[in-house]
């Protein structure tokens, strides 16, 4: 069935086998190439010089285990309608990086990654630890994207490569910046995060997320990162949003650095809401601004036929001709930063089913 997408979504792309094929081996190819350049010599936690490097995950193991069939779980590749990415991923796949030790990935993470810690709501060390596995795996994608579409730049003289490459080392910029923060609040140095969203849900969520996003409205369309400042002094403040299904029970956790005024009616608007109804809000936050959601595949038909989750998954701010935070000659920064703050608007996102409710609990 064809897929209806608006002015923010990257369309729907099927293509044959033999296409499909070339695609991802040069995709490969390319990603290797980048991250090789961008290899650091030592381990970003404790330091020390390093040759390689840990295989880390961003979720807890557990969350993976708990919504897996048969070792695998399912991207967004589905609700997008492509298959050009795979679909089904293995759990020794699925959300990893390469930048920490062996020795500071099991034992820097430890406390955060047990289910004990869940009980009540989370420390700062906690949710410092959650804050750094995030900016980790984001720093890893951002300095990734910026060399590989700088080497794709100078290979194919295509200005719009180019664009995308500063764009994504700015992002970089931001990464680090956020990760600071997130390991002074992991070692207990302050109270450097707000927690406005805690609740254990006494089921199993079919979706498990550990991401963080930089929204650009709240609910009502009201400006909270303006995405397409261009000046490199421009600051964007993340949202950590995560969903640890665990077995016989879930947690949802969101909060943001606590000294910014820019979520405060976002967290009002928030604090308003029936239970149900802020899970669904974290729901939507998370599908239209992170690809680092994994579903049950026992949902695959849901996250394939429901044309809302489809809709949220495609919306994609490059669709727009300009990467964030970049100028554009024919729109103008003004007329993009009004049409990213229309459709982003939670009120203007499509309707979807709440995975997040017991209605498809897996247990």
């Amino acid at each position: 069935m064809p897929r209806n997408y608006n002015a923010l979504d990257i369309p729907p792309i099927l293509v044959g086998s033999e296409m499909r094929a070339k695609m991802g081996k040069f995709n490969s190819l390319e990603r290797r190439k980048a991250e090789q350049q961008v290899k650091p010599d030592h381990c970003l936690l404790c330091g020390e010089p390093q040759t390689s490097f840990c295989n880390s995950h961003t979720l807890p193991a557990f969350c993976l285990e708990s919504i897996a069939e048969n070792g695998h779980v399912l991207s967004t590749a589905d609700a997008i309608g492509t298959n050009i990415v795979e679909s089904s991923i293995g759990l020794n796949r699925a959300g990893t990086f390469r930048l920490v030790c062996r020795k500071c990935d099991n034992e820097f993470f430890k406390e955060y990654e047990s289910r004990s810690s869940y009980g009540r709501s989370p420390t700062q060390q906690i949710l410092g630890k959650i804050a750094v596995k995030c900016c980790l795996s984001e720093l890893a994608k951002s300095r990734r994207d910026s060399a590989m579409y700088g080497n794709l730049a100078e290979e194919y003289p295509v200005a719009r490569l180019s664009v995308t490459a500063n764009a994504r080392d700015l992002s970089a910029h931001d990464d680090e910046r956020n990760l600071r923060k997130a390991l002074l609040a992991a070692s207990g140095g302050n109270r450097t995060y707000k927690l406005f969203l805690f609740r254990r849900l006494e089921y199993v969520t079919p979706v498990a997320f550990q991401t963080m996003v930089t929204p650009i409205v709240d609910l009502e369309g009201k400006l909270i990162n303006n995405l397409f400042d261009p000046e490199p002094t421009a600051v964007v403040e993340p949202l950590f949003l995560c969903c640890f299904p665990m077995g016989d029970c879930s947690v949802v956790i969101s909060f943001r650095h606590r000294r910014t005024a820019r979520f405060d009616s976002f967290d009002r608007q928030i604090s308003s809401l029936a239970e149900e109804d802020k899970l669904l809000v974290l729901l939507k936050l998370v599908l239209a601004y992170s690809d680092e959601v994994f579903f049950a595949p026992a949902i695959g038909n849901v996250i394939r036929n429901e044309a809302g989750i489809g809709a949220l998954c495609r919306m994609n701010i490059d669709s727009l001709g300009v990467r964030p935070r970049t100028p554009n000659r024919q729109l103008g920064l003004l007329a993009i930063r009004e049409a990213a703050m229309s459709k982003y608007a939670l009120k203007a996102m499509p309707d979807i089913p709440n995975l997040l409710s017991p209605d498809y609990s897996l247990g």
